[in-house]
């Protein structure tokens, strides 16, 4: 997916095979914003707010943030107003951005890095709730001292830098102070966890693409939750290779599906909470239709 700074509409590039693509971005429901017009966007971000399987996209911009949820293969519809995103963040001009769960109860909540791009305005950055439903509210007030106070923030990477299952933040700075942050994330709620890092053998080194499906039980039936490999997804910053799930109450995880960009499908079953879990790809396996 690619943005325009100039306040262009959004491309998204449908891969047709081949080494082809075709812009589908209008079609798709993603060329504009909810008020129908491109603006100056800095990246995507995909996730699956909702828990409805389909991996949703985050977009940042100076001025209008822009949230499209999946309604079908290449389908979205702006739930910008919906989700609450469009209240909570005007005006917030955000750049580095992320959809990570930061509580490990089982959806993903909303990181921004916010400040203004020619002149010296600072902001608040953005640390947004998820419900469950893919509706947020705002957890700054409550997330610690940086929440408090203004900078401007410009990339943002993702990852548990200490290994102890829940997601920090690094966020770099053009401010006069022109220091970086590390928010080490010291959430205590007693929610469950699992991180995956994928070793591909057939797929290449870094397995763009490759999908993990976990399953959990609870008393409201089977919940699963979807991420895809692709470390790039936010301003200028890389983020941790392994993918982490949070868990909420389950100490153990049904099922864990991996499609490999190869074509072959793993499986595994009965895998305990509260660890990361390196899951190398099988020489052979069942494979998609191609």
């Amino acid at each position: 997916m690619s943005f325009g700074y100039n306040h262009q509409p959004n491309f998204l590039f449908h891969n047709l095979g081949g080494g082809k693509f075709q812009d589908i971005g209008a079609g798709a429901g993603v060329a504009v914003n909810l008020d129908g017009v491109g603006t100056g966007h800095m990246h995507g971000a995909l996730g699956d707010v909702d828990g409805d399987g389909w991996l949703d996209i985050l977009v940042t911009d100076l001025s209008y943030q822009s949230l499209y949820r999946a309604t079908g293969p290449c389908q979205y519809e702006d739930v910008t107003a919906r989700s609450g995103i469009r209240r909570l963040m005007d005006g917030a001009e955000s750049w580095g951005a992320g959809l990570y769960d930061f509580d490990n109860d089982g959806d993903l909540d909303l990181f921004a890095a916010n400040g203004a791009a020619d002149t010296p305005t600072l902001k608040r950055p953005t640390l947004l709730v998820n419900d469950g439903h893919g509706r947020f509210t705002s957890g700054a007030n409550t997330a610690g001292d940086y929440f408090q106070g203004t900078r401007s923030g410009r990339g943002v990477a993702f990852g548990d830098f200490d290994d102890d299952g829940k997601i920090d933040i690094v966020v770099n700075h053009v401010d006069l102070k022109g220091t970086p942050v590390l928010l080490r994330n010291v959430t205590v709620n007693g929610n469950h966890w699992l991180g995956i890092q994928l070793k591909p053998t057939r797929s290449p080194s870094e397995p763009v693409g490759a999908t993990v499906v976990v399953t959990t039980s609870g008393p409201q039936g089977d919940r699963r939750q979807t991420r895809v490999f692709g470390r790039s997804q936010s301003y200028l910053s890389v983020n941790d290779p392994r993918l982490h799930f949070g868990l909420g109450a389950a100490t153990k995880v049904e099922s864990v599906e991996i499609r490999w960009p190869s074509g072959i499908t793993q499986m595994l079953r009965d895998v305990p909470a509260g660890a990361y879990l390196t899951v190398t790809e099988p020489s052979t396996g069942s494979r998609r239709a191609q």
